[in-house]
């Protein structure tokens, strides 16, 4: 991932710099970490390379010791003179070499800090992102903390609710049982009072036929009386 650094050795930032100085490259902390492959951190690296010059200006001061010809140190007091001059201009050839050097090191902790302040500013954009996508994401955390925060009194309230239908529920329940027994009771009676109607029909129709009967009778009898009545009439009249 971007901006992880990977761990890396110092053989191999040793490796490319003397690779670079034989090649007569450039050698600074974003090229050898760009030969790297973009690994490894600023400061590692830059120790490394530190580390690899010092050697280096080491091993060209020891190769220009055993530059120095044997004869001349060989002449001793005899050449003293001669040794001095020599022994002098190679003085201010190291001079040289040393103000070159540090000019050259001048350079290079130049181009390290500017390296440096480049990478500063880009972790301190990349903090910058950071802390924007930071902000973020807590926003969003609160929100949906805020919103189970809702659905979880929002739950509270469906499941009251859901308890007072259950309790209405049962007492509806109960009621249509009240009434499913109300109405068998009701069906019951209805059913004792339509069989007693159905009785008192039967006996009422029985008291008409008998009443019809009897009228039936009265008429013929009251016939026969008038007939009866008749005829004494007539057999009073004869005597």
């Amino acid at each position: 991932m971007e901006g992880v650094a990977v761990h890396i050795t110092k053989e191999e930032v040793f490796l490319l710099a003397q690779q670079f100085k034989e090649q007569d490259r450039k050698i600074t902390v974003s090229s050898i970490r760009t030969a790297l492959g973009n690994r490894g951190s600023f400061s590692t690296i830059s120790n490394h390379l530190r580390e690899w010059r010092k050697e280096d200006r080491e091993n060209s001061s020891a190769a220009n010791d055993e530059e120095i010809p044997d004869p001349i140190r060989e002449l001793g007091s005899q050449m003293v003179r001669a040794v001095w001059k020599a022994a002098s201009n190679w003085a201010q050839q190291e001079i040289r070499a040393i103000k070159k050097v540090t000019a050259e090191q001048s350079k290079e902790f130049e181009e390290e800090i500017r390296e440096a302040f480049q990478e500063l500013e880009a972790l301190q954009g990349n903090n910058s992102k950071l802390e924007e996508e930071l902000a973020l994401i807590r926003s969003q955390r609160d929100q949906l903390t805020q919103e189970a925060y809702s659905h979880s009194q929002v739950t509270e309230q469906m499941r009251g609710e859901l308890e007072t239908a259950k309790t209405r529920c049962a007492e509806l329940e109960k009621q249509i049982q009240s009434l499913s027994e109300r109405v068998i009771q009701e069906t019951a009676r209805a059913a004792t009072a339509e069989a007693q109607l159905s009785r008192v029909e039967n006996d009422l129709d029985r008291e008409r036929s008998r009443s019809q009967d009897l009228s039936d009778k009265l008429t013929k009898e009251a016939r026969e009386a008038a007939m009866y009545r008749e005829q004494v009439a007539q057999l009073q009249k004869m005597k």
